[in-house]
């Protein structure tokens, strides 16, 4: 699998990882590895993992291209507290090879970046 981004660790606890996953996660693991992936492989997953989550934290995943465009985004508060995980795809189909960064944030701050590679 892909190795998980380094994360920020908040003064409460809380820390996120993000890595892209080839196929849809399963159980808090990626099936198969997402750091460089073709545009034919239809959409990459971000799975981020998280400690120390509260409920209503606002966890939000946005992705750039190496231009500075957007790639899609999403976000969702959390419903518990402590650990778990979620997922997000972004669509590759339209995508020009290249290098793509994705920032996890919770409440509008930093938690971590992943990068996933398109490669033509």
């Amino acid at each position: 699998t892909a190795n998980p981004s380094a994360s920020v660790v908040f003064p409460d606890g809380f820390r996120a990882q993000a890595q892209p996953c080839r196929g849809e996660p399963a159980n808090g693991r990626c099936p198969a590895s997402g750091a460089v992936v073709s545009p034919t492989e239809g959409q990459v997953w971000i799975l981020v993992t998280f400690e120390a989550v509260k409920t209503g934290d606002l966890i939000a995943v946005s992705g750039t291209g190496a231009d500075g465009r957007g790639i899609g985004d999403a976000s969702w508060p959390a419903t518990g507290n402590g650990s778990g995980y979620s997922y997000f795809a972004f669509a590759l189909p339209g995508l020009q090879p290249g290098e793509y960064q994705v920032e996890v944030t919770r409440n509008g701050q930093h938690a971590a970046t992943t990068i996933f590679r398109v490669e033509g």
